[in-house]
């Protein structure tokens, strides 16, 4: 009787998650579809999913209540909210502004690396910036990458490989990675590395615009589109 309890609650904590789940991601469909534009979300299996377009207008669902409250605190700055990375265990990071950044339990490095980026920005020296961060991602398991208009920097060596991807496909605009695969997107085209799911090769394989932003997951759930949020596609 004991063992049948136990089973019985597993599946039903299985399907309120699923349920959860389900809500967040129609949730942020319906927001995009008010909008009708949309320059990037942060999406995840189960720790809840936002959406993001126009200066800082954004909607989220089950996403952790301290990156709510700084997404919420950004915006009434009226910063300009560049992207959201959030991860499966509810790791987070929002890239706002000219290389500025807020994060929760990020890779150590990373973190170092982004500080670094902050520390440039003190006094005058703001004034002239000339190194433009446009892509930040991570996993769960510590690895990331970080993209900017002079170079790439990631904990796995992919660095390399990336800069090589630019005599085929031009200027590399930005990166997303789960903790299986890796998509790179460039001004001419994609490499993408690991486990990427059929489903999102499909889409990249149709799309009519050139994206500079792109998300995924595990499941196939996919979301992509231009630098304004103006074009944008998504499977979810």
């Amino acid at each position: 009787m004991r063992a049948k309890f136990c089973l019985f609650l597993a599946l039903l904590f299985s399907t309120s998650v699923s349920l959860s789940a389900q809500n967040s991601r129609q949730y942020i469909k319906e927001r995009i579809g008010e909008w009708g534009s949309c320059r990037s979300v942060a999406i995840t299996m189960n720790g809840g999913d936002l959406a993001l377009t126009g200066r800082n207008t954004c909607a989220g669902r089950d996403i952790p209540r301290d990156l709510q409250q700084t997404l919420d605190e950004l915006i009434e700055q009226g910063e300009y909210i560049e992207d959201v990375q959030l991860t499966e265990k509810g790791s987070w990071l929002v890239h706002y502004g000219i290389n500025c950044f807020r994060w929760s339990n990020i890779p150590r490095l990373l973190e170092k690396v982004l500080n670094e980026y902050e520390m440039d920005l003190d006094g005058l020296e703001a004034l002239f910036v000339s190194e433009i961060v446009s892509s930040v991602s991570f996993n769960d398991d510590g690895n990331w990458i970080l993209i900017s208009n002079e170079r790439i920097l990631s904990s796995p060596d992919l660095g390399d490989d990336i800069e090589e991807g630019t005599r085929q496909n031009g200027e590399v605009l930005s990166a997303h990675m789960t903790n299986d695969g890796l998509v790179v997107c460039y001004e001419n085209g994609f490499m993408l590395y690991g486990d990427v799911p059929d489903k999102v090769r499909e889409k990249l394989g149709s799309l009519k615009f050139k994206v500079y932003r792109l998300k995924f997951l595990p499941d196939g759930t996919c979301f992509m589109a231009d630098k304004d949020g103006t074009n944008y596609d998504y499977y979810m």
